[in-house]
């Protein structure tokens, strides 16, 4: 032992372990150095002060005084009308002139999301309609009503995920610009998905009542009527189409979303990976929490 110290003190040997410490810090100070060095800046900063007036105190006076000089380059102070938190790291170097190009490629998404799921999901409710006796008043009984209320409740957070995927893959650098266009987007397609929805219904509608020989006010069979505008408003299919808009939107929309989004988007999740996290004895401090961190926060903008 007292060799082994002698030897440590001549350089020969392993070295102490405050030396080691010493050198892994010196080549830990190198390391980040030259990662440092090989990063590549977007020339934009965001400078972070306490108060507003502290910074509207410095845009002022950045602009009285003119540019800056920095190593050969000048720079500009400009107020931005956002939260430090909400800045979006990772899209400062993408191209502002392509965002309208990705909006609308978006969009293209969406719709075609919007087709696929009418397509895969809606049309084989729809046959099933058409394809039901309703001789003698007959209708589908409630079964066929729970699956109308599922498929709605599925394309809806099927439209809720596309969106949010859109706004976010669009590349804006702020969040609450993010925030803004997921509710334009997700507004324009439950709109979509009502329409879509409202006319497969009049279609099943008006076979329905073809069916059961329903006539309108005048004593008319809907089966001799050859204006589209005449069978419209009449009171059978004015009475279907109110009655399918109200079941479209209470359960379907207004009720049920708001109960399942937070058992299984949050409370679920979140109890899996509780239980996951108990049974790795090696995950701790911030790698736990993120673990735990809300897989899908109830989006209380809808």
């Amino acid at each position: 032992m007292f060799c082994n110290k002698i030897d440590q003190i001549f350089g020969f040997g392993a070295p102490p372990e405050s030396v080691k410490a010493e050198g892994a810090e010196a080549e830990g100070k190198l390391q980040v150095q030259s990662i440092l060095e090989t990063l590549k800046c977007t020339g934009q900063a965001f400078v972070v002060f306490e108060t507003g007036d502290e910074r509207d105190l410095a845009v002022r006076k950045a602009k009285s005084e003119g540019p800056l000089q920095f190593d050969g380059s000048k720079l500009t102070l400009s107020e931005v009308n956002c939260e430090p938190d909400t800045v979006i790291w990772s899209s400062l170097t993408s191209r502002e002139r392509w965002l309208v190009c990705r909006i609308l490629v978006g969009i293209a998404c969406i719709l075609v999301s919007l087709i696929l799921w009418a397509a895969c999901f809606y049309l084989p409710y729809a046959k099933y309609m058409c394809a039901f006796t309703y001789a003698k008043g007959k209708e589908p009984g409630m079964v066929i009503g729970m699956v109308f209320t599922i498929l709605v409740v599925a394309g809806n957070q099927v439209m809720y995920f596309v969106c949010g995927t859109v706004a976010e893959g669009v590349g804006f650098m702020f969040t609450d610009y993010v925030q803004s266009l997921y509710m334009v987007l997700y507004c324009i397609s439950c709109v979509l998905n009502v329409v879509l929805d409202l006319a497969i219904t009049a279609n099943i509608s008006y076979w329905m009542l073809t069916q059961q020989g329903a006539r309108s006010y005048e004593g008319q069979l809907l089966t001799d009527m050859d204006n589209y505008k005449d069978i419209f408003e009449s009171y059978r299919m004015q009475k279907m189409l109110g009655d399918q808009l109200f079941r479209y939107s209470f359960p379907s929309c207004f009720l049920l979303p708001f109960i399942l989004e937070p058992v299984f988007a949050i409370m679920v999740p979140y109890h899996l990976c509780k239980l996951l996290l108990r049974s790795y004895r090696g995950i701790t401090g911030e790698e736990a929490e993120n673990s735990l961190s809300i897989f899908a926060p109830m989006d209380l903008g809808r």
